[in-house]
């Protein structure tokens, strides 16, 4: 039995219900037009003998066939726009599903929280940049760290010194000057927008 959260659920497939819409409707036009088109070409020499032929057998004949032609094609072509449809919906919930996940995983560094990584499942796209937007998680959460252990090198410098300088030392105030400028260093790492 497969897992809850790797299920694909029927409801979930319209991830972004706005976007997939507009995408699919967009399709769908084109598509109409390519079947209408393709119709009108296959069609349009039984039209002609139909309605310029002097010939009443030939004009028959005609009818006969365009007649044939309606009531077996034009619910083809139905099932064939409802195939496309559905097929349009699926592909862009394997695209849009990973941008939803991506923003997840955006909210959650914003928040400070680098535990949460993209992942995809089997038939997503976007599998690459999934890949760069962890390795992105990863190097703030490295980045991250170094500073907290800086952090913490520089209180326990600034304790010591602070109890020298009880003692009537100043040896402490070199060591968290040497702290600082390390930690100043680290952080001139990260650019940031005015």
């Amino acid at each position: 039995m497969t897992s809850g959260r790797s299920q694909r659920k029927l409801r979930n497939f319209l991830i972004r219900r706005d976007i997939q819409l507009r995408i699919v409707f967009h399709n769908l036009i084109y598509f109409f037009l390519v079947i209408v088109v393709t119709l009108a070409a296959a069609i349009s020499p039984i039209l002609q003998d139909i309605t310029f032929s002097g010939n009443l057998e030939k004009q028959y004949h005609a009818s006969q066939i365009l007649l044939a032609f309606l009531t077996k094609w034009v619910p083809l072509v139905g099932l064939v726009i409802l195939f496309f449809i559905l097929l349009q919906i699926v592909y862009t919930h394997r695209f849009l599903g990973p941008l939803v996940n991506f923003t997840h995983t955006f909210r959650h560094v914003a928040r400070g929280d680098f535990t949460r990584k993209c992942r995809l499942r089997k038939g997503d796209y976007l599998i690459d940049e999934s890949k760069e937007i962890n390795l992105m998680v990863d190097g703030l959460s490295e980045l991250v760290i170094q500073a907290q252990q800086e952090c913490g090198e520089m209180s326990d410098c600034l304790q010591k010194a602070i109890l020298s300088l009880k003692e009537g030392r100043k040896a402490g105030i070199e060591d968290v000057k040497e702290n600082v400028i390390r930690f100043k260093d680290s952080m001139s790492r990260f650019k940031l927008a005015p």
